[in-house]
């Protein structure tokens, strides 16, 4: 008999965890996914791969030849590295009473980032630069540190002085931008439901537990026994009861009334838990100080063969 009651117990707080394992991987795979770096990378350097097709780079191309005093297109095309950038979030050094110490990667309070394009164009310096993106969107740059160049200084030249805007650069721009606009709009989607799924589980949890202390005020003599272990069964029950005692308090006290329901549930459970201790511990009281025994002696089976 006090195998059943333990084994009905402990098969229902088995279902109660399988099913709140299956409802996790159940939310989680129902998550949207963010486009991978890697993925888009690939697309930038497609579209940039592209571009020497494209009749707005050759518009680009003939005015930084005459602006270079160069005649050769390849000298373009094949000494030119593109650093892609773009806007991120904003930046918390600026604020309305305060100026701090800005981020490198930060520009008037917003955060920019460069995409790591070394897997195709290598680690070595080129002749030129055009940075695409961020705060120096439409750059193009002649490197002064490289062997080929006569400028000792790195010299800019701001694709706006042409006063025209060139649909090659504009679409890688809006290309990764666009992702990562995007992306950001997933992570927030997702960070919501996560908070409101949580909140849900925490809710589902209580609920739970309470039906486990309602089983078991029904059961627990049945459970502890009459034996030498039932004091050690004892204090364990009691030991995890007083833990989920302290939980509730918990989440009552952060709680701030921001959720009705959670409130309530909280409320409940520290109630069946002080019911159900109160039980236990007359009932344990009683026993032990009835039978005499001190719970030495296993008594269980006479007790058995009696009923």
């Amino acid at each position: 008999m006090f195998e059943e009651h333990a084994s009905e117990v402990s098969k229902f707080v088995k279902s109660i965890i399988q099913e709140e394992n299956a409802m996790q991987r159940k939310f989680y795979s129902k998550l949207e996914c963010v486009v991978d770096e890697n993925e888009i990378i690939e697309k930038v350097m497609d579209k940039w791969n592209e571009m020497v097709d494209m009749p707005s780079y050759h518009e680009l191309r003939d005015l930084l030849k005459k602006r270079l005093n160069i005649t050769n297109n390849n000298e373009i095309d094949e000494n030119i590295r593109l650093k892609s950038c773009y806007w991120a979030e904003k930046c918390h050094c600026i604020t309305d009473k305060n100026l701090s110490l800005h981020a490198v990667n930060c520009h008037n309070g917003q955060r920019w980032y460069a995409n790591d394009l070394d897997d195709y164009f290598g680690i070595e310096l080129y002749k030129y630069d055009l940075i695409v993106g961020g705060p120096n969107h439409g750059t193009f740059i002649i490197n002064g540190n490289h062997n080929e160049n006569e400028n000792e200084e790195d010299i800019e030249i701001k694709l706006a002085d042409f006063n025209q805007k060139f649909e090659c650069i504009e679409n890688i721009n809006k290309l990764v931008q666009d992702v990562f606009n995007e992306n950001k709009n997933i992570k927030e989607r997702n960070a919501e439901r996560k908070k409101n799924f949580e909140l849900y589980r925490k809710k589902n949890k209580i609920k739970k537990i309470i039906e486990v202390y309602t089983m078991f005020k029904t059961k627990y003599y049945m459970m502890i026994g009459y034996n030498e272990r039932s004091k050690k069964i004892y204090n364990v029950f009691n030991k995890k009861r007083q833990e989920l005692n302290t939980e509730a308090c918990e989440l009552l006290s952060i709680n701030n009334n921001y959720d009705e329901d959670l409130k309530i549930l909280c409320e409940e459970l520290i109630n069946t838990l002080d019911v159900v201790n109160n039980d236990i511990k007359t009932w344990y009281t009683t026993i032990e100080d009835k039978i005499n025994t001190k719970f030495n002696q296993d008594i269980s089976k006479y007790i058995c063969e009696f009923i």
